[in-house]
């Protein structure tokens, strides 16, 4: 009800918000201005915290029911729930909806990062930069993290200059080959250690390695992602496979961002949801990160915790904080969050009160009524807006958040002040549990993982959105 008001109001200002629930004091909507939404969302929060069912989720849902946007969900944790509620808005939408998976035995379109449409107008350099970087073969350009990125980047150059390499498969069998295909010597080889490594695993991933003709209809593109609105679900269970899920998250993300890069579409905003986004963490993030907002792409990292952002000898915390605009924390438990939480929440103004009072009347207590000629003494002090009892108070009510907006537009202005908000639900719990406990599309008859993916089901096969409603759930 509340998004459809949003969607369909007749105020040209107010159909450019987002619900992000209502505040704890005064209970007015919290509304979300797209020009904010569109300097990238940083939602933390610890395991349990409902990251993903009260905001993540809901966001989604509201970008979809817009229509004039693309939206791509990365999720490394395999949210059975999110994948039903993402395929049912988009059919409510109107939206095409697609999807790829790791999982064996299910079905998956194709996402080959070798065979995008957008590689026959760059070079085989270019298109080897862009692998290098999504496989994160790129150390750093100290003398000798340089050194050993050089040797990834010569042997996977030579290769794509002498050979339209097609997929990683074909990638790990030169590489795995004495000869190297009579392009790369034993030592060379061997120097590319890691880049067989990686390539090995990728192989084994039948959907990554798919060679479909340009233009197939369950291809996915950067370059279509880019032009047309759709609904991309990219399902990649990192608790079973995490490096390979990590590698192939990364490797789209790089694919988008090359592509925008080279060819800017104006007109269709994407908007990537990188859930478990500790799971991508890399050095080579941080330009990602920092450029690919202006070229038409927004990205929504959701992960647990600030500490998560410094690991794997990448220290994202300081670009995450200054590229996003939009900081989100749910259930504060951290010392170094709540300390954050309470830095970031502004100056409030309180009064002490003191007073003189005589010890021979009264039982002894301390009674401001006794104080001498009724004189109270009223200091003024500044502190944080939000002290650590309110912080713990809030952390402990589920449906309650912590958010901040670092600059105002349109409904969205609080000062760049923190603010505490209560989020709802979109649906209830039985219609949770029926998305969470769906089966998905599943290979028909052949329980083992076929050479190639077997062609997704048609999107009309599948069982209808519920017709109760125009838009979202809420």
């Amino acid at each position: 009800m509340y998004v459809s008001r949003l969607v369909d109001s007749q105020h040209v200002l107010e159909r450019e918000h987002l619900l992000v629930g209502f505040s704890l004091f005064g209970d007015y909507p919290v509304l979300l201005h797209k020009t904010i939404l569109d300097q990238h969302y940083h939602l933390t929060g610890d395991t349990g915290s409902m990251k993903t069912s009260l905001v993540a989720g809901p966001l989604a849902a509201q970008l979809m029911a817009r229509n004039d946007c693309t939206v791509v969900v990365l999720d490394l944790k395999g949210d059975r729930s999110l994948f039903e509620t993402c395929r049912v808005e988009a059919q409510r939408a109107g939206l095409p909806f697609s999807w790829f998976t790791t999982e064996r035995g299910r079905s998956s379109w194709v996402f080959n990062p070798f065979e995008q449409s957008y590689h026959a107008a760059v070079t085989p350099e270019q298109e080897s930069e862009t692998l290098l970087q999504g496989m994160s073969l790129d150390y750093g350009v100290d003398y000798g993290r340089a050194y050993f990125t050089s040797q990834n980047e010569m042997s996977l150059k030579a290769l794509m200059r002498k050979l339209n390499l097609k997929s990683a498969a074909a990638l790990f069998a030169l590489l795995n080959d004495p000869g190297g295909g009579s392009i790369l010597s034993v030592r060379e080889l061997k120097d590319a250690g890691h880049l067989r490594a990686i390539a090995s695993r990728l192989m084994t991933i039948a959907p990554l390695n798919a060679e479909l003709p340009a233009g197939a209809s369950r291809r996915i593109e950067a370059a279509d992602v880019l032009r047309r609105k759709q609904v991309v679900y990219f399902n990649l269970s990192s608790p079973q496979e995490p490096l390979s899920a990590a590698t192939v998250a990364r490797m789209f993300l790089w694919s988008l961002f090359s592509c925008a890069a080279h060819d800017r579409v104006k007109g269709n905003r994407v908007y990537v949801f990188v859930d478990e986004f500790q799971q991508i963490i890399a050095e080579n993030i941080k330009p990602l990160f920092s450029m690919i907002r202006g070229l038409g792409v927004t990205l929504v990292p959701v992960h647990q915790t600030l500490g998560q952002l410094d690991q794997r000898g990448a220290d994202l915390i300081d670009t995450v904080d200054s590229n996003t605009a939009v900081k989100h924390i749910l259930r504060a438990s951290e010392p170094r969050t709540m300390r954050r939480i309470a830095e970031m929440s502004g100056v409030q103004t309180y009064h002490t009160f003191s007073w003189t009072q005589d010890t021979t009347e009264g039982d002894g207590t301390i009674d401001p009524t006794l104080a001498v000629d009724g004189l109270v003494q009223v200091s003024e002090t500044h502190g944080k807006a939000l002290d650590d009892n309110t912080i713990l108070a809030v952390s402990s009510d589920q449906a309650s958040s912590f958010i901040r907006f670092t600059f105002g537009s349109g409904y969205t202005q609080f000062a760049g002040r923190t603010t505490i908000v209560r989020s709802l639900y979109p649906i209830d719990r039985e219609r949770y549990d029926r998305r969470d406990n769906a089966p998905g599309p599943i290979l028909p008859d052949d329980p083992t993982p076929p050479a190639l993916p077997v062609a997704p089901p048609d999107p009309k096969s599948l069982p209808p959105a519920p017709p109760d409603g125009k838009g979202t759930d809420w």
